[in-house]
Order: structure tokens, then sequence, then C-alpha cells
């Protein structure tokens, strides 16, 4: 591969992880699309955190997840998922190289600092909840299995991420407890063209 397309898939990778959804990134955290965007802060909980949601990310300090991400373009790229660091308040999360996001263990859920989820319970079908950036997410399907690189996974939950606005993406995130994000699917419909980005998981490194 030349250098120029090296360095366009790296940023096709960039792009992915980012989640900016009218660009067609895929954000490989739930749901998907997950750009930052501003908000208020929440009181702290008094709750426990769920153990139905924290279950989709695993609070493992030092996990990876690795990606294979398809434009249609022939030239495919690799997206990262790590786990930084996890305690009993919070989980931190990096999407390839741009800046660590950390998120709330709370009762309900894993909150981004701005107010908007990653996942929220309860994992009900037709159940919405705040996107980032003002996006709305719904949970699309439960206890699905999946088969992927390292093997069927289950339970999955399937969950669809977007504002509604004519010509904005659909993100649709398959998370699978124990795992994380298994596959990220981002299509923006133009018209009669429609555009796809495709993000599956290649393999999981556990920490030593």
């Amino acid at each position: 591969m030349s250098g120029a397309a090296a360095a366009h898939g790296r940023a096709r990778a960039e792009r992915a992880a980012s989640g900016v959804p009218v660009a067609l990134a895929l954000s490989l955290g739930l749901p998907v699309a997950l750009l930052g965007g501003c908000g208020g802060t929440t009181a702290t909980p008094t709750a426990a955190p769920d153990p139905e949601v924290q279950r989709y990310l695993p609070g493992v300090a030092g996990l990876v997840l690795s990606y294979r991400v398809d434009d249609g373009s022939g030239l495919p790229a690799l997206a990262t998922f790590r786990v930084l660091a996890s305690d009993a308040d919070a989980v931190t999360v990096q999407r390839n190289r741009l800046a660590p996001e950390r998120l709330a263990r709370t009762p309900d859920g894993l909150r981004y600092e701005d107010g908007s989820y990653f996942l929220r319970g309860p994992l009900e079908p037709g159940r919405p909840f705040p996107g980032r950036a003002g996006r709305t997410a719904t949970v699309r399907a439960v206890g699905r299995t999946v088969e992927t690189a390292i093997g069927p996974l289950h339970p999955c939950v399937v969950v669809e991420e977007t504002s509604g606005a004519p010509g904005d993406a659909i993100a649709t995130t398959t998370l699978c407890a124990d795992v994380g994000p298994v596959l990220v699917e981002t299509t923006l419909t133009v018209g009669e063209a429609t555009t796809s980005v495709r993000a599956t998981l290649l393999g999981r490194v556990m920490p030593e």
C-alpha cells in the first residue's frame, strides 16, 4: 500500500472511532455514533450501578478490541477500542488515538460526562435514551446471538442512534455481554444513494 493510501486508511479509522455520523464515522462504543456534546452535570447517584447494563462494557483495564472498517472503497482500515481504566465508579475508554472518555457507572447505565449515555437500561426493545450530540438512541433488540471472529456471543443487544432529521446518518451498534461492541454500522441515504460504513470485530486482547 502506498504512503498516501496508508494515510487515507488511518484517517478513515480515526473517523470511524470518532463517531461523527454526518461524516459516516463509526463510534465504536455505543451507540455507536457518540460524539462529544455539551451538557450540564448531574447529581452523583446513590444507588448501585445496574449490573445488566454494566456487563455490556467489560470493566477490564487493558482490554483491547480491534475492528476491520469497510466503507466500500476496497481499502479496509483498522480501528481499536481500549479500556484504559476501571473502578467501581467509572470506566475510561479510548477509540484509536482519540481523547479518552470517562463513562460513569450509574444506577441506570453507563453515562458520559455530558449527560448522554453509552447504554442505559432497562434493556427493552423500543426503549429510547439520550445519545450523543442531542441524538436519540433506541434499543432495537435484546437476547441476540451473534457470530463473530472470536466465536458465537450471547446475549447481545442492538441499539440504533439517529437525530431523525432528513439526511442524517443512522448508526446501529451491536454490543455483546462480557465483550463490548462487536459490530457498528452507519448508513447515510441522500436521495437514492446510500452509503454504509461497517466496523466488524476482528479480535480481543485481554490483559495478562
